[in-house]
């Protein structure tokens, strides 16, 4: 078996290979992939860290104490061998775990500078790797996130920046597989794979108004994760989901929502356009408390035993004036030939937000309005099945 490499190219500088040890540690492998990276964000005009084909066993914690395994810093491009699309670099954790993991791979944000403001990073790309939770060996007793990115949440108001993923697959955590975090904008990823994770991708509070601040899912895959395939909540705006394919998840393949437990500023402005959903253990699309939600061309595949799309508590943006609106479903598909039609495979009601307390005081109700299907506006027609439309 050919000898595990990693290689540094800074900027301007020739290109330096530490080759590892057969016999290296977990700790000493996890120290020289860290010590490029490093090298790489504090170096004037960053640098590329590429690691060779082969297995490289991480242990579950990094080396300065801070969380994650691996920290990524600003402009950094961390690849592994891309060999025909395929992704034979793989980051395997091995346990015992003594404390959670948000991220095998994580951007090197949320510690403090001496003034009192919270790091962030930007300009980071990874691509052509595997990343393995390997929860059968490390158990499920701590939770592992396979890539996180941003502050810790609720620490600061700065924000990651230009983060892209490219041919990264993430199986085997036990908690997320993608989650980025904390108003992270200009991210993507592209061609990105979610195996086996809890949910598969958790776009958490990410993206915000603009061309260049938003988010983007293109031609992603989770499929067989234990939850969700997708998971866009928290006030995450201004996202595309291109060609995105869910399938054969335990719960719903895209679920869009704010959160049930808070009183925050609306998931908004995400675009679903095409894609394959299929085989999944509850809806297709379920769209929860948010506003602005454009749902087009997607082909739901698969027997019709459960809504394909359920919209509750949807409405328009009050901020939007008469432009605003809820939910558009416009050329959805069953098994690529059957219309999806409000009475063949799309539920619209309204939403009772509990705040996740066993009193009702606090309860509130959410009628659900604004919604459109196809170029026509639904209202005497769901009316009958529970919801206010306009």
């Amino acid at each position: 078996m050919p000898a595990l490499t990693i290689t540094l190219a800074l900027t301007g500088a020739q290109p330096t290979v530490v080759q590892l040890s057969a016999l290296a540690t977990t700790f000493e492998t996890r120290d020289a992939i860290q010590s490029a990276l490093d090298q790489s964000a504090s170096h004037v005009g960053g640098g590329t860290v590429t690691l060779s084909a082969g297995t490289f066993l991480l242990p579950g914690v990094t080396a300065s104490g801070l969380p994650g395994v691996l920290r990524v810093g600003s402009n950094t491009v961390l690849q592994g061998a891309d060999e025909g699309g395929a992704a034979p670099t793989v980051l395997k954790l091995t346990g015992p775990l003594a404390a959670d993991v948000t991220g095998i791979i994580r951007t090197d944000s949320g510690t403090t500078n001496p003034d009192g403001s919270i790091v962030s990073t930007h300009d980071v790309i990874i691509k052509d790797l595997m990343i393995d939770g390997n929860k059968a060996s490390t158990g499920l007793t701590h939770q592992v996130d396979g890539f996180y990115c941003g502050p810790n949440p609720n620490t600061s108001e700065d924000h990651d920046s230009n983060i892209t993923l490219q041919n990264v697959t993430v199986q085997n955590c036990s908690r997320y597989g993608f989650d980025p975090h904390a108003l992270t904008t200009n991210l993507t990823f592209q061609s990105c794979t979610a195996i086996n994770n809890t949910d598969g991708f958790t776009l958490d509070g990410c993206g915000t108004d603009g061309v260049s601040n938003g988010a983007r899912l293109l031609d992603c895959v989770a499929t067989g994760n234990v939850r969700n395939g997708f998971n866009i909540t928290t006030g995450t705006s201004n996202l595309l989901m291109s060609g995105v394919i869910a399938t054969n998840n335990g719960q719903t393949g895209i679920v869009v929502q704010t959160g049930n437990n808070e009183i925050r500023d609306w998931t908004d402005n995400i675009t679903i356009s095409g894609g394959v959903i299929g085989g999944n253990g509850a809806n297709g699309i379920r769209v929860t408390q948010a506003e602005q939600i454009t749902i087009q061309n997607v082909n739901f595949q698969g027997q019709l035993t459960v809504p394909l799309i359920e919209l509750a508590g949807v409405r328009p943006d009050v901020n939007a004036g008469a432009s605003g609106f809820a939910a558009k479903i416009i050329g959805c598909t069953i098994n690529g030939t059957e219309a999806l039609t409000l009475n063949n495979g799309l539920s619209v009601k309204n939403y009772l937000q509990t705040f996740e307390t066993a009193t009702t005081d606090d309860d509130r109700w959410i009628t659900t309005t604004g919604v459109s299907f196809g170029q026509t506006t639904a209202s005497t027609a769901v009316t009958a099945i529970g919801a206010n439309l306009t």
